[in-house]
């Protein structure tokens, strides 16, 4: 199933495609996890919310007119990946990467072990995102792993471009 986008994200894509500068509309944060954090149950909490927001998994492609359209991707499985790594500047450069906006997911949710800490890795494309959305991503991952009830998505894209 597919669905369109609104003209504001029409605008962002259009942008995001001429536009070639690193980071261009990542809403991207990296925080450093307390000592006290179980990973697993923010892995497993990051996972619920996702299937929570479905919305997010939406991908963009072409469809049969040319027209650029978000694609249903609900059904894909995501598991937040826990890499282990040496030192958290190996990562630098990935958190500033671009999205491939036709091929990409349009989210990347990591979380990175190094010998000393474990850090958390969130990144949203602006085309699925702002800055209120994301706050309430990480209020949702907090509930999940408070183990409380999550609100799930109350308006996603599709009714704003509908």
């Amino acid at each position: 199933m597919t669905f369109p986008l609104s003209r504001t994200q029409m605008g962002i894509f259009a942008s995001s495609m001429n536009i070639h500068e690193e980071g261009n509309y990542n809403i991207a944060m990296l925080y450093r996890l307390d000592d006290g954090v179980d990973v697993a149950l923010l892995r497993q909490a990051i996972d619920r919310v996702v299937e929570a927001h479905p919305y997010i998994k939406s991908r963009l492609v072409t469809d049969s007119s040319g027209d650029v359209v978000f694609e249903d991707h609900s059904s894909e499985q995501f598991n937040c990946p826990c890499l282990e790594i040496n030192d958290i500047e190996d990562v630098r450069g990935h958190i500033t990467e671009d999205y491939d906006l036709l091929k990409d997911r349009l989210f990347r949710l990591e979380i990175y072990r190094t010998a000393t800490a474990f850090y958390l890795y969130v990144d949203f494309h602006h085309i699925i995102s702002d800055g209120m959305s994301m706050l309430n991503f990480l209020k949702e991952v907090d509930r999940a792993y408070r183990g409380e009830a999550l609100l799930g998505e109350q308006t996603d894209g599709r009714a704003v471009a509908e």
